[in-house]
């Protein structure tokens, strides 16, 4: 893993996300996501969305998603 992946990961981690609380995640990827996407909704639960849009009307649509939970196990060496 290269530094650059490895400090990512670290930054995501290390975000406070605990349920009824994600709004410091939710603010990390807002800021992620704007400058690759055309606007930003959010729902009444809290997700948001990055929405492209395109000149073509009938242009096929796509839709990315993800829900992460993670796991941390401390091994003792």
């Amino acid at each position: 893993m290269n530094d650059k992946t490895f400090q990512r990961i670290k930054e995501l981690t290390e975000l406070q996300g605990t349920s009824g609380f994600e709004h410091e995640v939710r603010d990390y990827m807002r800021t992620a996501m704007t400058p690759l996407v055309d606007r930003i909704e959010q729902d009444g639960l809290g997700g948001i969305f990055g929405i492209r849009e395109h000149a073509q009307q009938d242009a096929p649509r796509i839709m990315v998603a993800a829900h992460t939970t993670v796991a941390y196990l401390k091994l003792r060496l």
